[in-house]
């Protein structure tokens, strides 16, 4: 059975939604408010096991506080095997997001405990748990993991796992190791706002270029309402997004990076290059993953619209048609 090590941020989600397009004082009871289990490691572990994964380890960081309590107790519920590090007396990390009526949001953050993980912990992980697929995400907000990167990259890959690199970036400037990772890295996926963080360019197919320059064979840019462009083994390939009504936004990209684990992890072979034996086998994987991007925007919330069934359904409706 494959073993998926998923390493990266946990995080709970408060949304307020329905509000006016500025907040002022003395708003009163005029949106509802909801909580969700969240941040990209939970979201992708969850999805994993959604999509039909059995044997998923997450890790992360939180407090001993009654956050840290549930979102071990919301992987435990979906059998995730939970590697998560409680710091005594510290915090979880917490998102507060503003959802406006003209669909719209504005996020505010609390790191929590974010800063008590290291790179040193993670690879000692890798080495216990022989991950054949490790995935790590939003390594930027996780300064003493990020330092790191690309030695955790390295031992993964030298360990024989196929590595995936969701590298979401939070804030306002790039500034990480991203870019001396690309030997180590089998998958990049960002986004379109990512993209040009890190690359400075506007123009998508551009920064997909600037991508494959820096090393990643295999790197996939999503641009939300738009199309998303990928470049694999030198080639650069442009795929419609799929028409769903879009609640929230939120979990999008953790959605499609799990579709793009899930399907690769049922397709024979050991490495990318025996898995992806042909521009079909590709164009397919793609599809699968946005067919579950899309279905994570139908519900509030990051994961409650992702299902395998509903995924090969929507993919299989829009096959040879985008």
């Amino acid at each position: 059975m494959t073993k998926i090590l998923c390493i990266g941020t946990l995080v709970v989600d408060i949304f307020a939604e329905g509000l006016d397009s500025v907040v002022g004082p003395n708003t009163g009871f005029k949106s509802r408010i909801s909580h969700h289990p969240g941040g990209n490691v939970l979201n992708v572990s969850v999805d994993l096991s959604k999509l039909g994964m059995k044997n998923i380890y997450c890790a992360s960081v939180a407090g001993d506080d009654m956050f840290g309590k549930m979102l071990t107790g919301y992987l435990e519920k979906h059998k995730i095997k939970s590697e998560v590090k409680i710091i005594k007396n510290g915090q979880t990390a917490k998102c507060f997001i503003l959802g406006f009526k003209d669909k719209s949001r504005a996020f505010i953050g609390d790191k929590g405990s974010n800063d008590c993980y290291t790179s040193g912990e993670v690879i000692k992980l890798i080495k216990r748990i022989k991950p054949a697929v490790f995935y790590a995400g939003e390594t930027p907000s996780m300064p003493n993991v990020e330092s790191g990167l690309d030695s955790i990259l390295k031992t993964a890959k030298t360990s024989g796992a196929i590595t995936v690199l969701d590298y979401i970036i939070s804030s306002d400037k790039f500034g990480g190791n991203l870019l001396k990772c690309g030997k180590f890295t089998d998958i990049l996926h960002i986004n379109d706002y990512e993209a040009r963080l890190i690359t400075g360019k506007k123009d998508v197919k551009q920064a997909l270029d600037f991508l494959v320059k820096s090393g990643f064979k295999f790197a996939v840019i999503t641009c939300g309402g738009d199309n998303t462009v990928f470049s694999y083994n030198g080639k650069t390939y442009e795929m419609g997004v799929l028409p769903v009504k879009c609640v929230d936004s939120t979990g999008a990209g953790d959605a499609f990076t799990s579709g793009l684990i899930a399907k690769l992890s049922k397709l024979k072979g050991k490495t990318i290059k025996e898995k992806i034996k042909d521009e079909k086998t590709l164009l397919d994987l793609i599809l699968f993953a946005s067919a579950c991007g899309a279905l994570a925007v139908t519900q509030t919330g990051c994961t409650g619209g992702v299902s395998l069934k509903k995924a090969m359904a929507l993919a299989a409706k829009y096959k040879n048609r985008l």
